[in-house]
């Protein structure tokens, strides 16, 4: 019986870059959902992390607010509830990032009163995730 070889994410990871820079967020988006239903399935829900951070930003793209503030609250949840180590920095920066999209989505959904009290947080965040970065030896925060 012949074992079904694994898609090649980095070149499905390529092809939907190119259509978020050609501005065809819907394909983009149908990739990266494609992306992150294989890398959980092979690799388990908190690899997808980068995946779920682009796909948020093709939705917002798209103007599908509601759909990526869902997906943001998502991928927050994963991202806090990570170990921080040595090889976090990225994570870290990702969830500031992701706090930003958020900020995004909310406001296109006409929730501007939340949007602007995550927005004054974003500052204290910022200085949490120094903080965390700076116990585990990550400075470059």
């Amino acid at each position: 019986m012949a074992m079904q070889a694994q898609p090649d994410l980095s070149k499905m990871s390529l092809e939907a870059e190119t259509y978020t820079s050609t501005g065809q967020f819907s394909k983009a988006e149908e990739l990266y959902k494609r992306m992150i239903d294989i890398t959980q399935h092979h690799e388990g829900p908190e690899s997808t992390s980068r995946e779920l951070y682009n796909l948020s930003a093709a939705l917002i793209n798209q103007e599908k607010y509601k759909e990526a503030e869902l997906t943001l609250r998502d991928l927050l949840i994963q991202l806090t509830g990570r170990l921080v180590d040595g090889d976090s920095g990225h994570f870290l920066e990702q969830e500031a990032g992701a706090v930003g999209l958020l900020c995004h989505a909310l406001k296109g959904q006409g929730k501007s009163e939340e949007a602007e009290m995550l927005e004054k947080n974003a500052a204290d965040q910022q200085k949490q995730l120094q903080a965390r970065g700076n116990a585990y030896g990550l400075s470059q925060l």
